[in-house]
């Protein structure tokens, strides 16, 4: 079988909504997310991990064998949320990050107190952009003050159907 055949294939996980409870296999996690983008961790200290947990005003995780390999999550101010979303890169290319997104985009539209869904995504991130695309997001070139878009990247927003 070839490499990326046998890298297209579906994992078994569950998509569960994070809490407190699941404090440390975040912080793994996301330890885990900045090692495979080259970040150190050692400048993650426990207060910031604390903190981007509780920031969190949705958060979801999908669960394999080994744990957490990735999450989605929602920042709300006022009535505008900003995702993020990582997958562990042996877990890509295998749906976890659309059904990650569904997930918090379909808790996100129940939220009536959210009204605009923003993220950010590398203009040369085509798996990602088309992802985003086909869950309804459009690129703007108007985001809000609170979103960070970073040189090299575009803004993307999406609308609940209410």
């Amino acid at each position: 079988m070839s490499r990326q055949s046998s890298r297209l294939r579906p994992t078994t996980c569950s998509i569960d909504r994070l809490g407190p409870p699941d404090h440390d296999e975040i912080a793994t996690l996301l330890r885990l997310t900045n090692i495979e983008s080259d970040i150190d961790t050692d400048a993650i200290s426990a207060r910031y991990l604390s903190d981007w947990i509780a920031s969190a005003h949705l958060l979801f995780g999908a669960r394999a064998a080994p744990g957490l390999v990735g999450y989605a999550m929602l920042e709300r101010r006022e009535r505008i949320g900003a995702v993020g979303l990582s997958v562990l890169r042996h877990y890509r290319r295998k749906g976890l990050g659309e059904r990650l997104m569904r997930a918090l985009l379909a808790a996100a539209g129940a939220d009536r107190q959210i009204d605009q869904v923003w993220l950010a995504v590398a203009r040369e991130n085509l798996p990602a952009r088309r992802l985003y695309e086909k869950l309804g997001f459009v690129d703007r070139a108007d985001p809000p003050p609170s979103l960070v878009v970073p040189a090299g990247y575009s803004a993307m927003l999406w609308r609940p159907d209410r």
